[in-house]
Parts: structure tokens; C-alpha cells; sequence
């Protein structure tokens, strides 16, 4: 195979859409896959069995039940260590193009973006009952509520109020309109 110096834009986005159907973690694209592919080790027709053979070898690339997502640590609980490696793993110009996919800004969390699961089963990767306290049709659901009432009654209201607002929302679970946040 030939040595490639830099990926066009339509070879970096059919590597990306292997990727991502191969749940390769994001940050892993944007350093080690393309590094194989400048490389030579594998051309665009063969980037899905090439990262099938890399899930036995590299396990660390490919997302993990349970595992958080870096993007969703940095944009969307705007965590600034995840921030961080993001920004280094992905580059300046790609990480301000993620953010601003996310809605996110330098002091201000985001929300994922449109089209894109949190989990390859669909639910949301938090253990926080406030992120899905509420349904699509606004309904409280009674599991999560058991657990917020249990976490108001061991920690208090002014903890778990602050735990409510680490992700945008209030203690009833509606979302608190981005001016206030």
C-alpha cells in the first residue's frame, strides 16, 4: 500500500463513518486510526475489516459498555479534564468544530448533538437521576423520582439541587433555560 501523507476530507469521512459504526472511540480516530492509515496499513476499502481485526489487538480503542464518552464528559458535563485531552487528542481546528456541534462554549455545557445516541442500546450514559427524570412527554418517571427522593433525604436539598443543576436541570427535572446556566 501507498504512504499517505494527509487524508482528504471525503477519505477522512468515510474513515469517520467506519469508525463510528465501529464504535471506535472518537479520540482514537483523530490520533492512532489515522496514523495507520497515513501509515499505509489499510486503504479506504477495507477500513471496516481492518479495525475488526484491531478489536481483538487494540481493545482500548473501541467503546466499552458503561464506558463514559470523552465528548460527552468535556461538552456536555463540561468537564475541563476532559476538555483538556480532547483538545489534545483531536487538535485545535476539529475540537472547536465538536464543540460547536455540542452548542457548547468555553464555560458553558452543551447538548449532544442531533442524530447521535448516547449508547449503542439508545439510553442516556449517566447515573444521575435528573437526566432522565422526565420523559419524552414530560411525565416524572416514578424510578428516578424514588431516587431523588432518597438522595433529598440523605444529602439535602441545596447538594442535590447543585447535583440537578450539573446538568441543567431543576430539582423537578425541567431544564433550566440556558441564560441561567
Amino acid at each position: 500500500m501507498s504512504i499517505n501523507l494527509k487524508p482528504t476530507a471525503s477519505e477522512f469521512a468515510e474513515i469517520m463513518k467506519a469508525c463510528d459504526a465501529a464504535e471506535v472511540k472518537r479520540s482514537v480516530v483523530g490520533t492512532d486510526v489515522l496514523e495507520h492509515y497515513k501509515a499505509g496499513d489499510f486503504g479506504l476499502n477495507d477500513v471496516a475489516q481492518y479495525l475488526e481485526k484491531q478489536r481483538a489487538l487494540r481493545p482500548h480503542w473501541f467503546r466499552q459498555p458503561g464506558e463514559d464518552d470523552l465528548e460527552e464528559l468535556a461538552f456536555a458535563q463540561n468537564n475541563i479534564t476532559a476538555r483538556s485531552k480532547l483538545h489534545s487528542q483531536l487538535g485545535p481546528a476539529e475540537y472547536a468544530e465538536r464543540e460547536q456541534a455540542w452548542g457548547a462554549t468555553k464555560f458553558r455545557a452543551g447538548k449532544r448533538p442531533e442524530g447521535t445516541e448516547t449508547k449503542p442500546n439508545g439510553k442516556v450514559n449517566s447515573t444521575n437521576p435528573f437526566v432522565t427524570l422526565r420523559g419524552e412527554d414530560g411525565k416524572i418517571d416514578p424510578v428516578q423520582m424514588a431516587k431523588v427522593e432518597s438522595m433529598l433525604r440523605a444529602m439535602g436539598t441545596k447538594a442535590v439541587a447543585a447535583i440537578a443543576r450539573s446538568v441543567g436541570k431543576r430539582l423537578d427535572g425541567t431544564d433550566i433555560p440556558r441564560r441561567y446556566l
